[in-house]
């Protein structure tokens, strides 16, 4: 038993196995659901991030002193991102990266579902009101579906970003 579903998702445990109901309409249906599995990514994911942040420090910091102008645009890719749980700590060192070293970001922000990108749009555009104040990171939320769209292709091809995340 895992002490983070109970209630309703024993009760939707069969529509969800017989396809009669949609996976995100569980997570998203009350918001004890929605503060369940945020506690969840949390737990999962608090010592994961930090050791990840500090590894992500040191190689933008590896990026930036190959790339010695001014005006320097980093270019960050986050597959999968989800609600923007896991999001939230790396954008937050970001952004103080960001306002260190003058360092100009365009973060994409993708998911398979744009459900998503309403929630973790309200949740980041606080922190940008709070410490992006020179304007420095920009964040674009766009559906990535890897069964369907060739990471190599197009607008997602991976040559065209400095770093790749994959929480």
């Amino acid at each position: 038993n895992c002490p983070f579903f109970s209630g309703s998702f024993k009760v939707e445990r069969r529509s969800l196995l017989h396809d009669l109901l949609d996976p995100l309409q569980l997570i998203f249906g009350s918001e004890e659901n929605e503060l369940l599995i945020i506690q969840l990514y949390n737990l999962a994911s608090e010592s994961a991030i930090s050791s990840t942040c500090n590894n992500l420090t040191r190689h933008l910091k590896e990026k930036q002193k190959a790339v010695i102008k001014k005006g320097w645009l980093l270019k960050v890719l986050e597959v999968g991102a989800g609600t923007g749980a896991s999001t939230l700590p790396f954008l937050n060192h970001l952004l103080d990266f960001a306002n260190q070293t003058q360092t100009r970001i365009e973060y994409i922000f993708t998911d398979i579902s744009p459900a998503f990108f309403i929630k973790a749009q309200r949740t980041f555009d606080q922190l940008l009101n709070e410490k992006n104040q020179q304007n420095l990171v920009h964040i674009s939320y766009r559906v990535l579906d890897l069964n369907v769209v060739d990471i190599n292709s197009t607008v997602f091809n991976s040559e065209l970003f400095d770093t790749i995340l994959d929480v």
